[in-house]
């Protein structure tokens, strides 16, 4: 029992950075450093006087690997529930857009009267020639693109990584498409600009 305290300690060190890096968004960290972390794994896992074996070698590492894995799949989950807690809230202020357009004949090109849930940061964000601007957007938990004819909104899963061209993944709602799907936004480093 005492050579199984070691693997666990490292296991729950890695999955506990694991789980707070996924439910604050920051999955595609892992993902891009998941060789990395493999490589930790088996430089602090090496055999040592209690496991001088390949296979006590081996059945730390895959409890190491289990650990941390299991943690951050577990906080994937959590934050998947939260962002779409966040989808359903926005449902109303939604609503409120498809009832203006009913009303007037066009969507509005602000929030303002609208119902907005107030423990929600919402931001309304502009369409450039090149696309969607996603200024702002790992600071708040809703962006909509107003226009005349139809509206977007974007409420983001991952944040963006700090890359010259990468992807991160979002809820997004349509007017034109008007159901929750998941998208791989790719953008480009200006385009935060």
């Amino acid at each position: 029992m005492k050579r199984l305290i070691y693997p666990i300690t490292i296991g729950l060190l890695f999955g506990v950075a694991g789980f707070l890096l996924t439910v604050r968004g920051y999955a595609i960290y892992l993902y891009y450093s998941w060789i990395l972390l493999l490589f930790l794994l088996a430089v602090i896992s090496a055999p040592s006087k209690a496991a001088r074996t390949v296979t006590g070698y081996f059945l730390r590492m895959l409890l190491i690997a289990f650990i941390a894995v299991g943690l951050t799949a577990a906080g994937l989950g959590v934050l998947i529930l939260q962002k779409q807690s966040t989808c359903r809230a926005i449902s109303v202020t939604i609503a409120c857009l498809e009832n203006h357009r009913s009303k007037m004949g066009a969507y509005p090109s602000d929030l303002a009267g609208m119902d907005v849930p107030p423990d929600l940061r919402l931001r309304v964000n502009r369409i450039a020639d090149s696309g969607i601007s996603l200024e702002g957007i790992d600071e708040c938990d809703a962006v909509f693109y107003l226009l005349p004819d139809r509206f977007l909104c974007v409420v983001p899963i991952t944040k963006t990584f700090p890359m010259s061209i990468t992807r991160f993944y979002v809820y997004q709602w349509a007017s034109d498409d008007p159901h929750w799907r998941t998208e791989k936004i790719v953008w480009l480093l200006g385009s935060l600009k």
